[in-house]
């Protein structure tokens, strides 16, 4: 059945999905043959699966592609996963080929177990939600393998696997991943953080009994995700397991020195694809925050609100309402600026929002991405960032935004003096202005477009009716939608 597959890999999958489903759907195989299907289709996936992961990554604004990625890669691990299950489920019965199956149970399981990690990962791609049998299975799975003695039995899961693991090491790869805030990075960062995860696996640690070296819960029992210990936790429940960074940490922190110091992993650091240092080096950062004892906390205090925002996205969108407004001449109705959307808030604090949209028509949100945010009844405009995403139905998605100005003024810069072909800036560009007023040391922070900072570059900057001669200081932040960076005002020249 697998000796004609199409070579386009979305087709070559989905016929294997389709088998996959129908042998799962099947009774009546016997243990070892339900295994010898199931694993016939899974090896002749392998290269597909590699093929279409790596193309996800690379799509730019081909929502139909990466749509179409996304759903066989789900599918391919929710059955592959069931396929596997299936056959412990079996065993637990003692059905027929239960006895010749029994010395593969700890690849069984482990299989199962990074298929269940990999749903996990493709669903955290799209900020959940997360199917609770991910968690009821995860924890059915490493109980049957700590019940028949297995858990840390290390065993290849595939012929010719470099290295290998266990019921142990997949199950903590998969709830240590599930405790890091994926829902604040961004798609090809939170692959990055799953790889990683799974490169320090074998410095986590897990125990039936809570302790400070292991700071998280997950019960074996239940189809609830694992979380951080709180104070109303019975510990005495015998399902529970405790699980911690372990030495994973210190780990991260040696070899973030080599990384920044080298710009290469050494060869025994694999992450088993070709990613950029600094994008390691965030998400590293990242781990390193929520696995220490104490979790990032919010920077102000968030209360309860009503608050309906008008929302525009990007930089130009941005830019453009900006320039709009200050002519007095908005009119979104007739069609002469950006489209503006309704959202709104249900909580607030000084630097932020946290948001309910709607699934449809936003898929444009992303985390780090650039909204323009008005408050309903307010005169002006602010900027603000995605900072987090997260699914908490089909229909909804939970967005938080930071605020990174309250008031934003539309300027235009030009080079000032000598004009090279260097400069990124050029006559009469856009850009906003995030201080109105300028601090103590004469700074202001200027929002660019993306990649227009130059440190050498002096400007002109006119805001009304004003002109003055400006140069950069520092380049705050810089990413794929805009610059913010301090500039210093030298002198008032109109």
């Amino acid at each position: 059945m697998i000796h004609d597959l199409p070579k386009d890999p979305v087709k070559a999958l989905g016929e294997i999905l389709f088998w996959l489903d129908s042998i799962n759907t099947t009774d009546g195989f016997r243990l070892e043959r339900r295994f010898d299907l199931v694993n016939e289709l899974d090896l002749a996936a392998k290269a597909h699966v590699r093929k279409l992961s790596q193309e996800y990554f690379q799509l730019r604004d081909q929502k139909f592609q990466e749509n179409r990625i996304w759903t066989a890669q789900t599918e391919y691990w929710r059955l592959t996963a069931a396929g596997y299950i299936q056959c412990v489920e079996g065993f637990k019965t003692a059905a027929a080929g239960a006895t010749a199956l029994r010395t593969r149970l700890p690849v069984v399981v482990g299989r199962a177990l990074h298929a269940l990690r990999q749903l996990l990962k493709w669903s955290l791609l799209r900020y959940g939600p997360v199917d609770g049998l991910v968690w009821s299975d995860l924890g059915s799975l490493y109980a049957f393998a700590e019940a028949k003695g297995f858990a840390e039995l290390v065993v290849p899961l595939y012929e010719g696997a470099v290295a290998g693991t266990s019921a142990h090491f997949e199950c903590l790869k998969t709830v240590m991943l599930a405790v890091v805030s994926t829902d604040s990075l961004p798609p090809a960062e939170i692959e990055i953080a799953e790889r990683s995860v799974a490169l320090f696996a074998p410095h986590y640690v897990i125990d039936r009994t809570a302790s400070p070296a292991c700071p998280y819960v997950f019960d074996v029992a239940m189809s609830r995700p694992p979380g951080r210990i709180h104070s109303g936790l019975s510990t005495s429940e015998p399902s529970l397991r405790y699980f911690g960074p372990g030495g994973a940490s210190e780990e991260v922190n040696r070899l973030l020195g080599i990384l920044l110091e080298q710009g290469v992993l050494p060869s025994d650091a694999s992450l088993g694809g070709e990613y950029e240092a600094q994008a390691i080096a965030d998400v590293w950062r990242h781990l390193l925050q929520y696995w220490a004892p104490t979790p990032p906390q919010r920077s102000s205090i968030r209360h309860v609100a009503q608050v309906r925002l008008s929302v525009v996205q990007g930089f130009k969108g941005l830019a453009d309402t900006l320039t709009i407004t200050a002519e007095h001449s908005l009119d979104f109705s007739a069609g002469t600026g950006p489209p503006v959307e309704s959202w709104f808030a249900d909580n607030a604090s000084v630097g932020g929002y946290g948001v309910v949209v709607p699934v449809r028509g936003n898929d444009w949100v992303h985390v780090g991405g650039l909204i323009g945010v008005k408050v309903e009844g307010d005169k002006y405009w602010g900027s603000g960032v995605v900072r987090r995403i997260r699914h908490e139905s089909e229909q909804n998605l939970t967005v938080g935004v930071q605020l990174l100005a309250q008031v934003c003024v539309p300027i235009r810069l030009a080079p000032y003096d000598v004009v090279l072909a260097s400069n990124a800036i050029r006559d009469n560009d856009l850009a906003i202005l995030l201080t109105p007023r300028p601090d103590s040391d004469r700074g202001v922070k200027i929002m660019l477009p993306a990649g227009a900072y130059s440190p050498g570059q002096g400007l002109e900057m006119r805001v009304h009716d004003q002109v003055f001669q400006i140069e950069p200081v520092k380049l705050l932040e810089g990413t794929e939608e805009y610059d913010i960076a301090r500039f210093v005002l030298v002198r008032r020249i109109g």
